[in-house]
């Protein structure tokens, strides 16, 4: 069974036994020199879903054990010029850019800074 030693402010134990198991799978082919990082938990968990205090995760292995740095969620708002979905416009025949370039904003939630 896995022991973990945590200092500040961390998943509760059922989310670290299973964040434990994901990281062992998904790093046992690296190196101590290479990190496994992700700034989206919830992409790989979808237990972490609404746990603001740890979407992102970097993980190092150090010997057989590892060592977890967590970042909290970081809801961010990006103010585009027009929706980036709308691409371009059917004018007829003719394809053309959108017309429309009034301030389109988007709300990113559920990941951390990198």
């Amino acid at each position: 069974t896995d022991v973990f030693n945590p200092v500040g402010v961390v998943p509760d134990a059922e989310r670290m036994a299973e964040l434990i198991a994901f990281l062992r799978k998904k790093t046992e082919n690296l190196s101590a020199a290479e990190p496994w990082s992700c700034t989206h938990l919830k992409r790989y968990l979808p237990s972490f879903e609404g746990l603001g205090t740890t979407t992102g995760v970097l993980c190092i292995k150090v010997d057989k054990r590892l060592l977890l740095w967590f970042r909290p969620e970081f809801n961010t708002t990006i103010r585009w010029g027009g929706d980036p979905t709308k691409w371009v416009v059917k004018d007829g025949e003719d394809l053309r850019p959108r017309k429309s370039f009034e301030t389109f904003v988007d709300s990113v939630k559920g990941t951390c800074t990198p």
